[in-house]
């Protein structure tokens, strides 16, 4: 044992390079025999070498300083006592805070006794250099001598790293298991060897895992004098193991996962072996049928749970579609399975207490890691509420088809996907008949739809569908197909929803409208002939008009004339008839005129404030003239609730009302007439009460018909056009309101006319005079333009007796010459003269104004009383208008509206 402990012995040493200085240890002073108080200096040192060897040493010594590196010394030594020694020096430099070389430490070995074990170590060396396992070969105190090349890879220390250190000292990390160190040390301290795995670290820092093999190596005597380490990478392994032991955490979980979803889901979930004998039966199966898991699990097969008949209906349709036979029993349920698929159908389950329900089944295999059938899975949902759903669907679908099928045109639903395509779902037979395409054909796809569309109206209607779904709006829209190669008419109309999946669904329904369509056209043509018609007509009436008016203002004008020059005895009475029968005839074309606008639709209303009572008293007024002649009282009542101002037109107020009681005056002989004005529902509610002859009970509804009487009879006694009645309800509809009739045959009438005027809360501009005298303005200087001698003599006279100067020319070029020559306080035009009409002249002096200034006012004269006539006036640049036959009192008054402006001298340059 001491000669063991002596082979084990190593001697360490310090060189210092500052001073020379060396140190041995007591080891090392006895292996090469020298006293423990003897100074070594380098001469002593290199004495214990051949002087070649020495001068080696003192070359590698110089290398190694230089370069600041370790260093390895193989020699043979002659000590002052003995024989010679085999040694191995090794030394590592030593360094200051600064990294700077200070020395050297080393340690000496002597290797005389191992030179024996050489030819084995070598051998074993040459073994291991060539494994890819790591090799360490140690002394006895632990301390590396040598590894190979495969402990480099493994660590990435080199030899020259490790030589003369303890592998625990630089291997071992803070993951290395505590325990598994012990052990080995305990092992290595008895020189004993050992088999174990360790978590060790590389230079790098990397972790990795070992499976390291320890065993000694003796001499000829049985001592052990070295322990040599195989060390095999098994890093992958223990990866593999841990990935192994988290997966086998994680199924682990899974499965309790599995047990806990198996036992809260709702649905049925049965497991069988590969034989058909039940393994697993969830609580969701329990629950659906009655039977518990430990009645079933290990001693049924699933045929317990389903009917017989059913089960041997499947086996035979098996039967024939695999062209094997299948028995009626546990291989009818999971044949499709056992050959690589799965099946779902539907089943009729039995449950313990012999009831039925309807279920869904799919079925799959349970295959082992070689493909083997282990046993099989079934997943069955109650499907009874949802087959019954389906078949009232059903039935309400073919109700719905049934129902369709007498439908004119199509009831359609119409999908449309996010990605463009579209389809219909569902369409009636009635598709058929619109586009010419089976509902079929486009269940999924809708193009032969749209392509039937006519290719005109195709962007439109695409559009209108697209902007329905985006703003989920109604959509509806009119447009042509084709079919059979003639075009027709049809109507779209669909509520769309959106779905889930970001599409949208219509509802709706397409009718064929060509007929609709054709009739549509013709009421056009008629409405354009109509419109043609009644612009023939009015253009007949304005002829007309200005044709009767024309001689009509020369017979007004002189009979006014005369009338004004006070004659009397029987001329006057000769004139005034004269007179009266000119009103007479200008009233009727007046009739005809507000009828012809009325009926067009062309009649204006204003909208201004006036005295109801105001308008009841003048239409009264007006009817007295006549009563009175006729000895006949008319009365009029007023409501003193009656607002004092109202908001209407008061001029077609009073026309109705004028000609309500001319009327009741007009047909009443005996007895009285009553007007009773009171606040209605409506607004105005006037009552025109008579004891006139009545009306028959077969003529009131044709009393407010145009150009009606009761009978010929009471046209021949009673004169009339039949125009009034007509006008007057006409009116007052065009107002608003309302005009109604009860009367009896010879004993009167009661017309009454309830009309929407709203009382009005402003007050009443002042009302202009009636009349203006002669002396009211200084004398006027008129330009009359007229072509109408006649008319010209009645409008001169007129302004001369009202002391006002005339110059007459016969044209509107000689208005336009006059102007430019001489200054006028005002012109009268006609509008209808040779070579320039009255419009013309004035657009041509309203332009010389406008680039010399000055305004020289210009009142219209015309026998034109047509609705757009004033329009055309004040378009032209006339400031106001007299309508033929021209009254004395209305030209007073415009000539005093007109005198009010300042007169402008208009000449040219």
């Amino acid at each position: 044992m001491r000669r063991a402990a002596d082979l084990a012995k190593v001697s360490s040493w310090d060189f210092d390079l500052a001073t020379g200085a060396i140190n041995w240890s007591p080891g090392c002073r006895e292996l090469f025999g020298v006293g423990p108080d003897e100074v070594i200096t380098r001469a002593l040192h290199h004495s214990f070498y051949t002087p070649d060897e020495a001068r080696r040493l003192m070359e590698l010594i110089r290398v190694a300083t230089e370069h600041g590196e370790p260093y390895v010394f193989h020699s043979r030594i002659y000590p002052r006592h003995g024989h010679p020694r085999d040694i191995t020096s090794r030394a590592a430099p030593v360094r200051d805070a600064a990294g700077r070389v200070t020395g050297y430490h080393g340690v000496v070995i002597d290797v005389t006794e191992t030179r024996a074990q050489d030819s084995q170590v070598r051998r074993l060396a040459a073994v291991a250099a060539r494994t890819d396992n790591g090799v360490v070969v140690a002394n006895r105190e632990g301390l590396i001598e040598w590894v190979n090349d495969g402990f480099t890879r493994l660590t990435e220390w080199t030899l020259e790293d490790v030589v003369g250190r303890r592998p625990g000292s630089f291997l071992q990390g803070p993951l290395t298991d505590p325990s598994t160190v012990a052990f080995m040390r305990e092992r290595l301290a008895k020189f004993e060897g050992f088999h174990t795995e360790v978590l060790n670290y590389t230079k790098s820092g990397r972790p990795y895992w070992v499976d390291i093999n320890v065993k000694p190596l003796h001499d000829e005597h049985g001592v052990v004098t070295h322990l040599m380490a195989i060390e095999k990478d098994i890093s992958e392994r223990k990866a593999w193991e841990a990935s192994q032991t988290e997966a086998r955490h994680q199924l682990e979980q899974s499965l309790s996962m599995l047990n806990v979803v198996l036992d809260s889901t709702e649905h049925a979930v049965i497991a069988t072996d590969a034989r058909g004998v039940v393994t697993l039966f969830n609580r969701g199966a329990e629950t659906m049928l009655g039977w518990s898991a430990a009645e079933v699990v290990g001693h049924h097969t699933p045929a317990l749970i389903h009917d017989p008949l059913e089960v041997e209906a499947h086996a035979a349709q098996l039967t024939n579609s695999l062209g094997a036979p299948i028995s009626p029993g546990f291989d009818a349920f999971v044949e499709l399975a056992r050959r690589g698929g799965s099946e779902t159908r539907e089943w009729t389950y039995v449950r313990k207490d012999r009831s039925r329900l309807s279920v869904s089944l799919t079925v799959t295999a349970l295959r082992g890691a070689d493909g083997s059938v282990l046993g099989f899975l079934g997943v069955a949902s109650d499907i009874t509420a949802r087959r019954a759903r389906d078949l009232a669907s059903r039935a309400l679908i073919e109700r719905l088809e049934k129902l369709s099928r007498h439908l004119p045109g199509v009831v359609y639903q119409y999908h449309l996907m996010p990605d463009g395509r579209s389809c219909f779902p569902w369409a009636s037979d009635g598709l058929r008949s619109i586009y010419g395409v089976a509902p079929a054909e486009v269940r999924e796809d809708a193009s032969p739809v749209f392509a039937a569309i006519h290719t005109e109206d195709l962007e439109r209607v695409a559009a209108s569908i697209t902007t329905s779904a985006q703003d989920l709006t109604q959509w509806k829209d009119e447009y042509r197909v084709w079919r059979d190669g003639r075009v027709r008419w049809v109507m779209g109309n669909a509520t769309p929803e959106r779905l889930t999946d970001g599409s949208t669904l219509w509802h709706g329904y397409i009718s064929d409208i060509t007929e609709r369509k054709a009739f549509e056209a013709e009421l056009v043509r008629a409405r354009q002939e109509a419109l043609e018609a009644s612009r023939v007509k009015s253009q007949f009436l304005a002829n007309m008009s200005h044709e009767i008016r024309t001689p009509l203002n020369g017979i007004l004008g002189m009979t006014q004339l005369m009338l004004e020059a006070t004659p009397h005895g029987e001329q006057r009475e000769l004139l005034d008839a004269v007179h009266v029968s000119g009103q007479t005839l200008l009233a009727l074309i007046n009739d005809i005129l507000d009828l012809s606008k009325v009926e067009s639709g062309r009649l204006e209303l204003e909208r201004v404030s006036f005295s109801p009572r105001d308008v009841l008293q003048r239409a009264v007024q007006t009817a007295e003239v006549r009563a009175k002649q006729k000895g006949l009282p008319v009365h009029l009542e007023l409501d003193p609730e009656l607002p004092r101002l109202v908001m209407g037109d008061p001029t077609r107020t009073y026309q109705v009302l004028v000609n309500l009681v001319g009327n009741a005056v007009k047909f009443t002989e005996r007895g009285e007439v009553r007007v009773v004005a009171r606040r209605g529902e409506r607004g105005l509610r006037v009552e025109v009460r008579d004891t006139g002859i009545g009306i028959a009970a077969e003529q009131l509804p044709r009393v407010f018909e145009a150009f009606r009487q009761g009978d010929g009879s009471i046209t021949r006694r009673y004169g009339g056009t039949g125009l009034g009645l007509a006008i007057s309800r006409k009116l007052s509809e065009a107002m608003g309101g309302v005009l109604s009739v009860t009367s009896r045959d010879g004993e009167g009438s009661c017309f009454v006319a309830e009309l929407p005027l709203v009382e009005a809360t402003k007050d009443l501009p002042p009302r202009p005079s009636a009349d203006v005298g002669p002396t009211a303005h200084r004398p006027l200087l008129v330009l009359m333009a007229e072509d109408n001698a006649i008319n010209a003599l009645v409008v001169r006279k007129l302004l001369e007796r009202e002391g006002h100067g005339v110059v007459h020319v016969t044209s509107g070029v000689g208005a336009v010459e006059a102007t430019s020559r001489q200054a006028f306080d005002l012109v009268l035009m006609d509008m209808q003269m040779p070579e320039l009409d009255g419009l013309e002249a004035t657009r041509q002096i309203r332009e010389r104004e406008r680039r010399l200034g000055g305004h020289l006012p210009i009142c219209a004269l015309t026998a034109n009383a047509m609705k757009g006539d004033i329009e055309r006036c004040h378009q032209a640049g006339m400031d106001d208008y007299l309508t033929k036959p021209v009254e004395l009192a209305v030209l007073r008054r415009k000539l005093r509206h007109l005198s009010q402006r300042e007169a402008t001298v208009s000449r040219a340059g």
